[in-house]
């Protein structure tokens, strides 16, 4: 027996058990579909019949996971390396995104997870993670820092509605740093030394000291940054690596040893690298300051400071 619709009320007609069945799943349909729509306009403030739609039907349920978002993110930020991004950076956010896969296959036994999935519990998690692997109390937030930056990517794409950072502080731990006097420069600086790689550590070191710039300012430093005054003075002019901030120091004041370095490079062309820095290759970055913290810390015990 067919059965037709009422435009006016949106019922099936007539009193039958078939009419009955027709309006019962009418009904829950329109109760299923407002649910749908409440739950929207709680969580996003704003409803659109395409949003209902794609929900009641199950189209948006597709779960972005944390490490596709982390790869791409990764993707995009490699083709600013050297522009608008150090490459520090860069090898800590590949970083991250390796210690959180190992995180997952060791504590989750997972290849990747949800982001909607994600609770301040799997945050603190993962920091007792990295903290566990004896790395320093600054390097570990430093890394957190990384993963909270794909998290708010997260919710800058409305494909989570809660911050699993919001109550989860990071404090960067204060540190007392170590100096040397400068006797104990001079004593290293005029030290001899038994191969050519500690002889490079020992000109970066000094060189950095003696100018205040850091080591990455210093490896990318060419001829053109060296300039004479009209008085004949050096002077080292550039931009920081880090901050694009401009930087300028007269070598001679500073020290003889700045002029010195300098001048134990051969100059075989217009631009060249005042450092041929093959001790510390970009291989990653945690790799060039392990690298560089040991040939320092080799070349100290060579000259036998204390």
């Amino acid at each position: 027996m067919s059965q037709s619709l009422g435009c006016k009320n949106e019922k099936a007609i007539g009193r039958g058990a078939e009419s009955g069945r027709i309006n019962n799943l009418l009904d829950s349909t329109k109760a299923a579909i407002y649910k749908v729509y409440r739950e929207i306009q709680e969580r996003d403030n704003y409803v659109t019949a395409e949003k209902v739609k794609n929900a009641f039907l199950g189209l948006d349920q597709k779960q972005q996971s944390l490490l596709e978002l982390f790869d791409y993110h990764n993707r995009k930020r490699k083709s600013q390396v050297g522009v608008t991004l150090c490459k520090s950076t860069y090898y800590r956010y590949l970083r991250t995104r390796t210690l959180l896969a190992e995180f997952l296959s060791q504590e989750y036994n997972l290849t990747d997870i949800a982001v909607k999935e994600l609770t301040r519990s799997f945050i603190g998690s993962f920091e007792a993670f990295l903290l566990a692997r004896r790395l320093s109390k600054n390097t570990v937030v430093a890394l957190m820092k990384k993963l909270r930056h794909i998290i708010e990517l997260a919710l800058e794409r409305e494909w989570i509605q809660k911050n699993p950072f919001k109550e989860h502080k990071l404090r960067w731990q204060q540190t007392v740093k170590g100096y040397l006097t400068q006797e104990e420069i001079d004593k290293l600086s005029g030290f001899q030394l038994p191969n050519k790689a500690l002889e490079e550590s020992r000109d970066v070191f000094t060189f950095c000291t003696f100018t205040g710039l850091s080591y990455s300012d210093v490896k990318h430093l060419t001829s053109n940054n060296i300039q004479s005054s009209f008085d004949g003075k050096l002077w080292i002019r550039g931009k920081r690596r880090k901050t694009d901030r401009g930087f300028e120091n007269n070598l001679f004041p500073i020290s003889g040893h700045s002029a010195e370095i300098i001048q134990k490079n051969p100059k075989s062309n217009i631009q060249f690298r005042i450092f041929n820095l093959t001790i510390h290759p970009y291989s990653t970055e945690y790799n060039e300051s392990h690298q560089r913290e040991s040939s320092f810390n080799h070349l100290v015990n060579h000259a036998k400071i204390e």
